[in-house]
């Protein structure tokens, strides 16, 4: 059995997957709220992948070790993915990049005195997944009003990022955007998409030479030992790493601990299908290969008691 915890909120990621491609892993895997574990008992032995660490709250950060460690503590009957106060968060792995000498761009807090900014920039948050959350910025004026500009929408000070932007666009204005799944180690190509946009969530340019591009992205993995190494770093197990290539080098831009599988198949192009069925034989053979089959019999007391709340609390 393999365990998914995730926020409450956005649980869509994983449901999506097992009621499409991902149908016949309904048996395996079972998706959890981290709300549950507030009147969890115990939990039987498995697979067990944190998900959504960007989005916790430190106290629910801090729940999670905790489940972690006694989890931990029942042995080789239990697998453990992304330990939730270990793996570095995107402002601190961003900036690990950059220390070396991985990554071209630096990132910054609001605020943050020290290090000289390198225009053109963008603003996002540290701990959400709906990109810049400013266009391009070419001066500190202009990047003064998107910062008033945020904060007037209510984006707490304390989440902003300033990120050095770096172009991925061809000669012809053609952004590109890769993606790989990290799974235990493994690294599974997820998509090569096309934009006239520097942001890209879906690709909006799709004919045959692009189509043939992706495929042999799926095909060779030719980037597998730079983003396994970036997972390490990260020190996170289980995610997709979204990424460009920029004058022949990798530029890592994040590695989302909750990413969406698979969109719905009627979401797809009839072109792009046969690319999608490709990945979801490839994840399903993922997923089916870290699963653990445990003792039936192997139930883990789960223990929250008054004096750990105390100190999470204390903490907060």
């Amino acid at each position: 059995m393999i365990t998914y915890f995730v926020t409450t909120a956005h649980r869509y990621t994983m449901d999506r997957y097992l009621h499409s491609w991902g149908a016949a892993l309904q048996p395996i895997i079972r998706v959890c709220n981290y709300g549950q574990l507030a009147r969890t008992q115990w939990l039987p032995g498995g697979t067990y992948i944190f998900s959504d660490l960007e989005r916790l709250t430190a106290a629910q950060r801090a729940i999670a070790a905790e489940v972690w460690r006694q989890l931990e503590a029942a042995g080789p009957s239990i697998r453990l993915f992304n330990h939730p106060t270990q793996a570095l968060s995107r402002l601190e792995f961003l900036r690990a990049l950059h220390a070396a000498g991985r990554n071209e761009f630096a990132v910054h807090r609001v605020g943050e005195t020290g290090a000289p900014i390198r225009f053109p920039v963008f603003l996002r948050c540290a701990n959400d997944h709906q990109g810049s959350r400013s266009g391009i910025l070419r001066s500190r004026p202009e990047l003064d009003d998107a910062i008033r500009d945020a904060l007037c929408h209510a984006l707490d000070p304390r989440e902003l990022m300033i990120v050095e932007y770096c172009s991925a666009a061809d000669a012809d204005g053609i952004h590109h955007k890769y993606a790989a799944f990290g799974v235990g180690g493994r690294i599974i190509p997820r998509h090569l998409i096309f934009s006239r946009n520097w942001v890209l969530k879906l690709p909006d340019l799709l004919d045959a030479g692009k189509l043939a591009r992706e495929r042999e992205y799926l095909q060779t993995n030719p980037h597998e030992h730079v983003l396994r190494e970036a997972f390490q770093l990260a020190r996170i197990d289980y995610g997709r790493c979204d990424y460009a290539v920029i004058d022949s080098r990798v530029q890592i831009w994040e590695i989302n601990t909750n990413p969406m599988v698979m969109l719905l198949p009627k979401q797809y192009q009839p072109s792009h299908l046969p690319l999608q069925q490709s990945f979801a034989e490839r994840i399903r053979a993922t997923f089916e290969a870290i699963n653990v089959q445990p003792d039936p019999q192997l139930q883990v007391p789960i223990r929250l008691d008054r004096a750990f709340l105390d100190r999470v609390i204390a903490a907060a």
